[in-house]
């Protein structure tokens, strides 16, 4: 497979595009924002991942991710790929933790934290956990829950150094 990189921050693989956000110097930061947006907007999938580039704590990396995603350019781009393109948002690890801090998850906009929004805590056991837990599915408007009904419930594996918690918000 041929991999290609521009040097700004995009690497071609095949027919998948990653993107890395430079933070070297403010001027590279701004230009991350601009070619971000620009493939955003030629996107269908936007899928985050984890990372422990800037610590795996509750302001880690999560943090940098959703403070990256409300930059008013990236912030129209992502509204326009779930409203007016019907496009997938997705994350894992950080990624995931990112969705919820702006809001995509629950809501499907970024949004200021509401009371009752899902909430990521520290994880007090101190050590990784994983099992098995009853998801209920609660919607089926994405093509990749299609196959269930809402309702349905599925055992699923979950392995994570952090906790989500239904707790309401604290103003």
């Amino acid at each position: 497979m041929n991999t290609i990189s521009n040097g700004l921050g995009s690497i071609v693989e095949g027919n998948r595009r990653f993107f890395v956000i430079n933070t070297m110097s403010p001027d590279r930061v701004v230009s991350s924002i601009k070619q971000f947006a620009k493939l955003l907007s030629e996107s269908q999938i936007l899928f985050l991942n984890g990372g422990f580039s800037a610590s795996d704590e509750p302001d880690g990396s999560g943090k940098l991710i959703a403070t990256f995603l409300r930059n008013e350019l990236v912030k129209k781009e992502i509204h326009a790929l779930v409203r007016d393109r019907d496009g997938l948002v997705g994350g894992i690890c950080n990624g995931f933790q990112a969705l919820l801090q702006v809001g995509l998850l629950p809501h499907g906009d970024i949004t200021e934290p509401q009371k009752g929004d899902p909430l990521l805590i520290e994880n007090i056991q101190g050590h990784h956990l994983s099992s098995l837990v009853r998801c209920r599915v609660s919607s089926v408007l994405s093509p990749w829950m299609g196959a269930y009904q809402v309702g349905d419930t599925q055992l699923i594996p979950i392995s994570m150094v952090k906790e989500i918690s239904l707790h309401q918000w604290k103003h």
